[in-house]
């Protein structure tokens, strides 16, 4: 709420504050409160290609995947009167794929499946994309080749919660397998697609499955990795009031997965 004093009198000037937003476009047209972080979104996409990012729920992940869909889709309206209107000189459109798996339980393999294929069938059907093989997989390799021939510009694959269905069938360790080597092949995908990407970023808890569980996700720049450069500032504003409960919390959690102590995980003060 901001307070303007006038002659005795006070005006109320109700700032609108997102709570349970995910969708930049609907912040944006329907004028919410947003803090800029769209300099960093630009520093993140011009430094490489490919990310994922582990934090834990509520930290503005799923914002982010949607700035960055509103970013490559070049919908330029939006991001008027942001840092990154002043920066980005081109506004290039390019094929987005959104994968989301936060959609549903996984409580057996097929809800895996049901999700996927889903997903992927409404972009087979935008891009007009068939494949000669017919596994997810398959499917999703084509897809990218089809947006790619059709657009003539490079993807975007953004894909939200990627470890929700490891994280859901923790104690079930058939079914845990059953996922992993289905989403070791599905991953695996954007290493063979790689001339074919623009841009790839996958987001998941902090407490999940880091993308090198699946084997092939070590060619993938961990966004945490970058605090040193300044792109820590994304989640900055959030952060602050929780600083010495998240530093412990990510001790617990790093020394649980053994990285902490080895220095691959780096404090960044403010």
């Amino acid at each position: 709420m901001l307070y303007i004093c006038e002659e005795k009198r006070v005006n109320h000037l109700v700032m609108k504050f997102p709570i349970g937003i995910q969708q930049f476009e609907k912040l944006r047209e329907d004028e919410w409160v947003y803090v800029d972080k769209t300099r960093q979104v630009y520093e993140l996409v011009q430094g490489g290609s490919c990310y994922f990012l582990s934090r834990p729920r509520r930290f503005g992940k799923s914002l982010l995947l949607s700035t960055l869909e509103a970013y490559f889709q070049g919908k330029k309206h939006l991001f008027e009167g942001l840092a990154i209107e002043n920066l980005e000189k081109e506004w290039t459109v390019h094929p987005v794929l959104h994968l989301d798996l936060n959609a549903k339980p996984f409580t057996k393999f097929q809800d895996l499946y049901d999700l996927l294929n889903a997903q992927l069938y409404l972009y087979e059907q935008e891009y007009e994309s068939v494949a000669i093989d017919t596994s997810i997989e398959g499917r999703f390799r084509a897809l990218i080749r089809a947006a790619k021939l059709k657009t003539g510009r490079n993807v975007v694959v953004l894909v939200d919660e990627y470890d929700k269905p490891m994280l859901q069938a923790i104690g079930n360790e058939e079914l845990q397998t059953e996922f992993r080597n289905a989403l070791k092949a599905f991953y695996g995908v954007l290493k063979s697609a790689d001339g074919d990407l623009r841009f790839a970023y996958s987001a998941a808890l902090l407490l999940g499955i880091p993308l090198w569980y699946f084997t092939i996700g070590s060619w993938l720049r961990p966004v945490f990795s970058l605090f040193r450069d300044g792109l820590f500032r994304i989640f900055r504003l959030i952060l602050l009031p929780f600083k010495k409960i998240w530093k412990q919390f990510a001790y617990m959690s790093f020394k649980h997965q053994g990285s902490y102590e080895s220095g691959s995980f780096k404090w960044c003060d403010f």
